[in-house]
């Protein structure tokens, strides 16, 4: 999938799947991408919507070469699987089924306390972030990531395990 994305293995893959990029932080994470410029990461962006305004900050913040964009798409797990990092520094997210989904499939999580998944996420799955808006915050969280890319298998790890105990039949 990384591949057909352009992407390759090497740089840290960085998710966001969402119907509504303003309200769930898709303008921090290109505000971030923008000071982590010179590091091999890459972010795809998935879902409904216009995406004129992101290309275009994406443009104005110089890292429109680091972020893909895709429409909505069939077989999102395929996403999942292929990304090492979904982020969703949403604004508001009464549970977040999105993030239950990106654990399900292995991938560790960065998210706000806004997301009402995120009193279930415990350091090793996961990091929560305060506020939506919160740069520093996000960065910080995404170079731990990057910095111990290592980790991210067994981090993923833990966070499937943690997505087990939401199945349908334990809810």
């Amino acid at each position: 999938m990384r591949e057909e994305l352009g992407i390759g293995k090497e740089p840290l893959l960085l998710l966001i799947v969402a119907n509504e990029f303003r309200r769930k932080g898709l303008a921090a994470l290109i505000r971030v991408l923008a000071r982590l410029k010179g590091r091999d990461v890459r972010l795809l962006a998935i879902g409904k919507g216009s995406v004129e305004y992101f290309k275009a900050l994406s443009v104005k913040s110089g890292v429109d070469g680091m972020i893909v964009f895709k429409p909505n798409v069939r077989n999102i797990s395929l996403y999942f699987a292929a990304a090492d990092l979904f982020v969703l520094p949403t604004k508001y997210e009464p549970f977040g089924l999105v993030v239950l989904e990106s654990m399900a499939a292995g991938t560790p999580v960065i998210t706000t306390r806004a997301a009402g998944i995120s009193d279930y996420i415990e350091n090793g799955e996961g990091i929560i972030i305060d506020g939506w808006d919160d740069i520093d915050a996000l960065e910080a969280g995404i170079l731990r990531f990057y910095d111990n890319r290592s980790r991210i298998g067994e981090w993923g790890l833990r966070a499937r395990k943690k997505a087990e105990n939401f199945s349908w039949k334990n809810i």
